[in-house]
């Protein structure tokens, strides 16, 4: 079943695809606090897992909208993207440059991330470590936490909602009044930064968990000086993947290190 949201859409190719190989890659350490604002919950952590499990979520398979990032004083960069989810294995993202051709895409697997440059074609494929485990995972983004992972996590009431944090990471989620899953707190290992993903607009789909129209990803990294952003907005989803995961890079791409990858981002 296919919906569509009736926005507007526009990304250049190493940025976005930089962006989302340093928060695949990133591991949970120490959390980092997000001021909110509003009444404070009221709520048991039973009552609330209880709630956020009354509904199901929406079987999200295919994607379509936009992307942009922003880093630093650098010029915006935005572009079409497409992405197929297969929940807990796979995750394919392609940028789409004004929706015309695919000029590259990345595959997220549970232990794999392979990257490919289709306009310059070369490639990344290279093994994930994401240790401790996050609490929740990257190919789950727009799915839902289990109730077993929930109630693993401690629970504190606070201004506009519930806070979820790992005992063994720091990692954070909160949850607003709701019980939509608005935030997720990560700190980078050995003071590398940190990452912090929000959820918003929020559509309503009959039967189901209501649905994030829109994420952000802010990124921060000593070594990029100000932090980079990466929105994304959904104009466009179905129940059916339109992409199959890659598997390996082909055969006539030139293979990059991710070490080397970052460094042609970071342009250093």
């Amino acid at each position: 079943m296919r919906q569509t949201i009736n926005r507007t859409s526009s990304l250049t190719l190493l940025p976005l695809l930089g962006l989302l190989l340093l928060v695949a890659t990133s591991c949970g350490s120490r959390r980092s606090t997000v001021s909110r604002s509003g009444a404070i919950g009221t709520l048991s952590k039973s009552e609330v897992i209880r709630g956020y499990a009354a509904l199901p979520s929406y079987p999200l398979a295919d994607v379509r909208g936009m992307l942009s990032v922003s880093a630093g004083d650098k010029s915006d960069l935005s572009s079409g993207y497409r992405m197929s989810i297969y929940p807990g294995e796979a995750m394919v993202i392609a940028v789409r440059p004004m929706g015309l051709f695919e000029a590259g895409r990345v595959t997220l697997l549970p232990d794999r991330v392979i990257l490919l440059d289709k306009m310059d074609r070369y490639g990344v494929d290279e093994a994930l470590d994401i240790t401790p485990p996050l609490p929740i995972s990257i190919l789950d983004l727009f799915g839902s936490v289990s109730t077993s992972r929930l109630e693993e996590m401690q629970m504190s009431r606070e201004p506009g909602g519930y806070r979820f944090t790992d005992r063994d990471s720091g990692s954070e989620l909160f949850m607003d009044l709701d019980l939509n899953l608005t935030g997720i707190t990560i700190d980078l290992p050995r003071g590398a930064g940190g990452v912090t993903v929000s959820f918003s607009h929020f559509a309503t789909i009959s039967g189901y968990r209501p649905l994030p129209q829109r994420m952000k990803v802010e990124l921060r990294m000593p070594s990029m000086g100000d932090p980079a952003t990466l929105a994304l907005t959904i104009t466009d989803y179905d129940t059916k993947p339109s992409m199959k995961p890659d598997k390996a890079l082909p055969d006539d791409y030139t293979r990059l290190s991710l070490i080397r990858l970052l460094s042609v981002i970071l342009g250093k």
